[in-house]
């Protein structure tokens, strides 16, 4: 099953059951309301082929040029196209007996890919951590290699694909195999509601119960207008109102673009609530 990114905001494919269960003491943690920093997301510019559609947003299922119909997202990417990709993939740090690899670091790498302001790498990399008008993003679809789902280009909602891919390259090569919890494998982000040790926000507060959020634990979000879908991304920082956190498939921009970003979440939005922030030693050790 497939669902068009541009069906909801932010997206899963399948409902799973939402029910908690929390391992270990609960405890009561009260954050002040104060600054967590800024909100940084930016939209990377298209790569130089694609930049005629620069002014199209990515939730309109089809656009109408010269009297023809071309699907967003659909049309398969261009040689030179999934060799950039193929390349970028290639730079993504990985665990080495030197240096150990978080999901969090192997995601930490696209944000810096798409906020690469001091030109560290190739300058049309930047464009290919955001989904695309047209032609699917090569890389968005390489994410989904690592779940089970077969992506409809780069429409379907990539934002589990993401964290399922940042935390497979980061595991790649350890010899923990067996020992370690998985991921879910799964390209909906509500198959992570129950993943790990969960902590939980009340109904409408900003008391967090369960334990301490740490940077690289997940955000599972919840669709307030349909409890079957939502939002996983990477857990940053968080205050009273706010839960800063780091994924893909965030909205961004005027036209809206659907980009790998850092950025500020209302814990009870309008669109999206805090359903609870997971955690398990494989996200850190």
């Amino acid at each position: 099953m497939t669902v068009s990114r541009r069906a909801f905001v932010t997206g899963a494919l399948a409902f799973v059951g939402s029910d908690l269960t929390l391992q270990g003491a609960m405890a009561a943690q009260r954050r002040p309301a104060g600054p967590i920093g800024t909100d940084i997301g930016v939209v990377p510019e298209l790569p130089a082929e694609l930049k005629q559609y620069s002014d199209r947003d990515d939730l309109n299922a089809t656009i109408l040029k010269d009297f023809d119909v071309e699907t967003k997202g659909l049309q398969p990417a261009l040689l030179a196209e999934r060799q950039t990709a193929l390349a970028i993939v290639q730079k993504v740090p990985s665990w080495s007996d030197q240096k150990m690899i978080t999901p969090y670091d192997v995601a930490s790498f696209f944000l810096g890919v798409a906020q690469d302001r001091a030109g560290k790498y190739d300058s049309t990399w930047p464009g290919y951590m955001r989904a695309w008008p047209v032609r699917a993003n090569p890389l968005i679809v390489e994410f989904f290699s690592q779940t089970t789902t077969k992506p409809a280009g780069d429409t379907t909602a990539w934002c589990s694909a993401f964290v399922n891919w940042c935390f497979v390259r980061s595991h790649t090569g350890r010899n923990d195999s067996g020992k370690s919890r998985a991921p879910t494998r799964d390209a909906a982000s509500a198959s992570w509601r129950n993943w790990g040790t969960g902590m939980i926000f009340d109904k409408g507060k900003s008391t967090l119960r369960g334990g301490t959020p740490k940077v690289g634990d997940l955000v599972v979000f919840v669709d307030k207008g349909d409890s079957a879908h939502g939002h996983i991304a990477f857990y940053v920082d968080h205050n009273d109102t706010h839960v800063k956190v780091l994924g893909g498939n965030q909205l961004e921009g005027q036209p809206v673009r659907h980009c790998i970003s850092e950025k500020l979440i209302p814990l009870w939005g309008n669109v999206l609530q805090i359903h609870s922030i997971r955690t398990d030693p494989a996200l850190h050790a």
